[in-house]
């Protein structure tokens, strides 16, 4: 394997790790405001509505290596990394986490000039 096939291969791992800390986050009786509490304290805002700007993609795109930032998105159900050429499905509790935040339950989160 070469030199930028480990690179590749370091980052997804970390994006992966990432997501399974943010379930593990999720795990209890409001999982939702576990998640929210946990961005808050890592100084994580985000935008509603923007998949490449809400909190869970900032969070993510805190553990890659900058060649593989641009264009990391986080959709319903999945998160895109096309720097990767990579996929991974959102576990439930991030989901719904991403859903209340959307709907603005988490004003705390929100970066200035979001979606009122």
């Amino acid at each position: 394997m070469s030199g930028d096939d480990l690179r590749v291969e370091e980052a997804k791992s970390r994006l992966a790790a990432a997501l399974d800390t943010l379930e593990q986050v999720g795990q209890g009786p409001y999982p939702e405001d576990a998640i929210s509490d946990y961005l808050w304290a890592k100084g994580i805002r985000g935008l509603r509505g923007d998949p490449m700007r809400c909190p869970v993609a900032n969070y993510l795109r805190r553990y890659l290596p900058p060649e593989f930032r641009e264009g990391l998105a986080v959709g319903c159900t999945y998160v895109l990394c096309p720097q990767l050429e990579f996929v991974l499905t959102l576990p439930d509790v991030v989901r719904e986490f991403i859903e209340c935040f959307d709907a603005g339950f988490f004003p705390a989160l929100e970066e200035e000039g979001g979606t009122p």
